[in-house]
């Protein structure tokens, strides 16, 4: 974790390190495989919807990824 940065940028900080995206599920990760790099940027540290089979325990193979709307104002 970087000190003082958002969610969003600690996770494009480890991707670009080498890091790999993850789908975190209570106090669960979940390492993600076949991976729309592209759609897990714009969403990086925000919530999202992902499909996919795990594959693993830890692992889950992505399907799709689209973003969760807010609830706010319903």
């Amino acid at each position: 974790m970087l000190s003082g940065a958002t969610d969003t940028e600690c996770a494009r900080y480890c991707i670009a390190h080498q890091g790999t995206y993850v789908l975190l599920v209570g106090d669960r990760l979940y390492m993600l495989q076949n991976q729309p790099g592209h759609m897990l940027d714009a969403l990086a540290g925000k919530k999202a919807r992902i499909t996919g089979a795990l594959v693993g325990k830890d692992v889950l193979e992505v399907d799709s990824v689209s973003p969760v709307q807010s609830q706010a104002g319903r």
